[in-house]
């Protein structure tokens, strides 16, 4: 996507007049957009699709142009991230009593929890990183995953909270049945981070 259709989507979240915020976001194995992933992807962990097009980017922009839906996760999710900071009493909920003993509590809303493994052979865990590029607005966020597992958690003030758990092991599929997936909703449906 060029720069310009970029910002205009970015801007184009302050016309929303009442944004949602969900209670969090999980996302497991993403991938930034259709046409990254392509251009990546490997089937069944062996035989790329597109990936034979990376030294020729002019086919694969003709290619990947031609896409109805590029499914633009993390511009997505960028967006979302920066209505929230338009609208900052969003991101913490009235008092609400999830405690179950009467005792009110706030918690915190719209964190977005991504979690990848770094020997997934399907999606590649640079998409993860390329999410969180997007969505901090900053180039120079990136993992050195390639020395292990890693954690990036990260509130800004006024923004949601982005973290990201790169695992070291669990592939494209069992990452789902890991305890960190799990513990990524529970921090999503109670907004406690600590």
């Amino acid at each position: 996507m060029v720069g310009s259709d970029r910002q205009h989507l970015l801007n184009s979240s302050n016309e929303v007049a009442a944004p949602t915020a969900f209670a969090g976001i999980v996302l497991v194995a993403p991938f930034g957009s259709l046409p990254s992933l392509l251009l990546t992807y490997r089937l069944g962990g062996l035989v790329p699709l597109l990936l034979p097009l990376r030294p020729f980017p002019r086919l694969a922009n003709a290619l990947t142009s031609r896409m109805i839906d590029t499914w633009p996760t993390a511009l997505r999710l960028a967006r979302y991230s920066h209505a929230l900071a338009a609208n900052s009493g969003l991101l913490e909920s009235k008092e609400d009593d999830l405690s179950g003993d009467g005792s009110a509590v706030r918690r915190e809303m719209g964190a977005v929890q991504i979690i990848h493994a770094l020997n997934d052979m399907d999606i590649a865990y640079e998409q993860t990183e390329m999410i969180c590029r997007e969505v901090m607005g900053d180039d120079r966020v990136t993992s050195n995953a390639s020395r292990g597992s890693v954690m990036f958690n990260e509130r800004q003030l006024g923004r949601p909270r982005l973290r990201a758990e790169i695992l070291q092991h669990g592939g494209h599929n069992r990452i789902a049945t890991y305890s960190a997936v799990s513990i990524a909703v529970l921090k999503a449906i109670t907004g406690r981070f600590d």
